[in-house]
């Protein structure tokens, strides 16, 4: 290789080097890291916020002057926020379904969430808790029965076909 061809390689990359290097050299978008006005939104929440100002001078000349009397007038904020929905369900298996007979077999949902126990086995079966709790009766093939978990506490049950069908629900407060 001749010395000019390795000295034109060399100035070559050292341009590039330098056109890579020089100029602006930001990254990203400021919408991103802007999330000032969004900090105060919460997940699966509606908000919707409302003002108005106005301004007349007294008179009816349409300008404003010394002596002149002005009024403003502005709407205070309003903000409305949807709650999420309050539901979960457990299903209710056969002993050979591949799962669990209470599926998922332990669940924590918060004070005022109904819980609604599907039977997707293919005889009746109920769910009883072990203090007394609560009690479905038979539930068919197919149906379902929700009980309101309104009360905090841990509350397990069972299958009052199965008694080694077993579950527990723990209710907590927000």
């Amino acid at each position: 290789m001749s010395r000019k061809v390795v000295v034109l390689v060399a100035v070559v990359l050292l341009a590039g080097l330098a056109g890579a290097c020089g100029g602006n050299n930001k990254v990203g978008s400021k919408s991103l890291v802007n999330f000032k006005d969004q900090a105060q939104q919460r997940l699966g929440a509606t908000t919707t916020t409302v003002a108005t100002t106005a301004t007349t001078a007294a008179g009816g000349g349409g300008h404003l002057g010394i002596g002149a009397v002005t009024t403003t007038t502005a709407a205070p904020r309003a903000t409305t926020t949807a709650p999420p929905a309050q539901a979960f369900e457990i299903e209710i298996n056969g002993d050979n379904s591949g799962t669990t007979q209470f599926d998922p077999p332990a669940a924590r949902v918060y004070a005022g969430t109904t819980v609604k126990f599907t039977n997707k086995d293919t005889v009746a079966r109920s769910v009883e808790a072990d203090n007394g709790g609560f009690n479905s009766g038979p539930i068919a093939p197919n149906a379902s029965w929700s009980y309101k978990a309104s009360a905090p506490g841990q509350f397990n049950y069972h299958d009052g076909t199965r008694p080694y069908a077993v579950g527990s629900l723990e209710v907590v407060n927000r």
